[in-house]
């Protein structure tokens, strides 16, 4: 286990540095950490809406809500990528804004 951790540290470990001080990655991890609460709640709605059990999808089908769970699924998939572009340049505005507006 020795050898695995000290070839992981000097292969990665400069990588990690470098990603860790670029203030690009680090604005694509801040994007990426605000999507997280958007991401759980549309992922509890897809699996409350498309659960295995062929009597549960039966029963959402015949009240009428398969196709607002489809619905959700799609805006939510949708929606993220947009999310994620302007969340992505408010965190690297956000980051580099001191150096150039002092």
């Amino acid at each position: 286990m020795g050898n695995m951790e000290k070839f992981i540290d000097t292969v990665f470990g400069p990588i990690a540095k470098y990603m860790n001080k670029s203030p690009f990655f680090r604005s694509l991890t801040d994007s990426f950490i605000r999507m997280t609460p958007i991401t759980l709640g549309a992922s509890i709605l897809m699996i409350i809406g498309f659960f295995p059990i062929t009597a549960w999808q039966t029963w959402i089908k015949a009240v009428g809500i398969y196709d607002d769970f489809i619905a959700v699924q799609n805006a939510t998939i949708n929606a993220l990528g947009l999310f994620l572009a302007f969340t992505f340049a408010y965190c690297f505005v956000k980051l580099n804004a001191p150096k150039y507006n002092p």
